[in-house]
């Protein structure tokens, strides 16, 4: 169930995360998480990226490995939005990988069930 509300739910984590500390300077990042400024940026639908920052009270947007999430402004690369470019940065990576784990772990434990039953 947490593994189905986190992919579901990427565009709103992202939108949440980023819009909340993409911003937040640190010793490392002294722009914050995100470091693409709006004139280095277009979306790929086509929509103004400077309008869509400012919306949300952001100044930069994350370029492909930033931020917490990918970036749900807009679609940077080409296409849409994807499952892999929401988990393209390291934090996004490591709480799927998390959250896989015991639905994948359970679906080899049936499996062998499954197979020392029939064997019988």
């Amino acid at each position: 169930v947490l593994l189905s509300v986190f992919v579901f739910g990427l565009p709103l984590w992202s939108q949440i995360l980023n819009d909340t500390l993409a911003d937040m300077p640190r010793k490392t990042a002294p722009h914050g998480l995100c470091s693409l400024a709006p004139t280095e940026v277009v979306c790929s639908d086509g929509r103004n990226i400077s309008q869509l920052l400012a919306a949300a009270g952001r100044s930069r947007a994350c370029a492909c490995g930033e931020g917490i999430l990918g970036e749900s402004i807009c679609p940077i690369s080409e296409g849409d939005f994807s499952l892999s470019g929401f988990i393209n940065t390291g934090t996004g990576t490591g709480i799927m990988a998390s959250l896989s784990l015991l639905p994948v772990l359970g679906t080899w434990w049936y499996l062998e069930l499954l197979i020392l039953e029939m064997g019988k």
